[in-house]
């Protein structure tokens, strides 16, 4: 009889060390996913400031040798990662800018036109007063340098779930902001008329 009374302690453990597991795994699936930022998108601000500049000189975009960071995802409430889908945030950014250049066909891999890009800090919060903090460093050809700090702040939620999934769509917003800082930047514009 205690034999019996053994084994079905042992099979009753086991069961509910299996559904424990279970639900750790469900847990696990469901709350610490990835979230991709979405593809970056152009700015119709962006595309009117860039036409007003009125030029026919070219820029080309790269990514710098120092203070570079290679923050590939962030932490999300401690379950989840926001993550670029290539590269780092930093190639988002740059990708980003590029492709607004090009819309207006102002961008060339070859011109003399050289601006660098370095993403110093990213930060993310989802609490109370919930952002996006980037600081960004751009290096003209004249070896000048200009530091942007940007702060977009979005609509969080209670639940890790909602608040996480629109950190992910801000994102690509605060780089749309970050860029148009750019090119209002009296440097950049002048860089633009400059002959090659």
């Amino acid at each position: 009889m205690k034999q019996t009374n053994k084994i079905l302690n042992h099979i009753r453990n086991w069961e509910i060390k299996r559904k424990l597991l279970k639900c750790f795994f469900l847990f696990f699936l469901f709350s610490c996913q990835s979230r991709i930022v979405p593809e970056y998108s152009l700015r119709v601000e962006n595309v009117q400031s860039l036409k007003s500049i009125e030029t026919k000189r070219l820029i080309n975009i790269e990514i710098g040798n120092s203070l570079s960071t290679t923050i590939k995802e962030l932490l999300c409430r401690l379950e989840s990662e926001i993550q670029v889908s290539n590269g780092t945030f930093e190639t988002y950014i740059k990708n980003a800018l590029i492709e607004e250049l090009r819309n207006v066909n102002y961008y060339s891999n070859k011109s003399k036109n050289k601006i660098f890009i370095n993403l110093v800090d990213i930060n993310l919060n989802t609490f109370s007063n919930p952002s996006w903090d980037i600081t960004l460093q751009v290096t003209f050809n004249d070896n000048h340098k200009l530091i942007l700090k940007e702060e977009y702040l979005f609509e969080s939620n209670l639940y890790a779930e909602a608040a996480c999934s629109n950190a992910k769509w801000a994102f690509m917003n605060a780089v749309q902001k970050l860029i148009n800082s750019i090119i209002s930047n009296p440097d950049f514009r002048e860089l633009l008329r400059k002959k090659e």
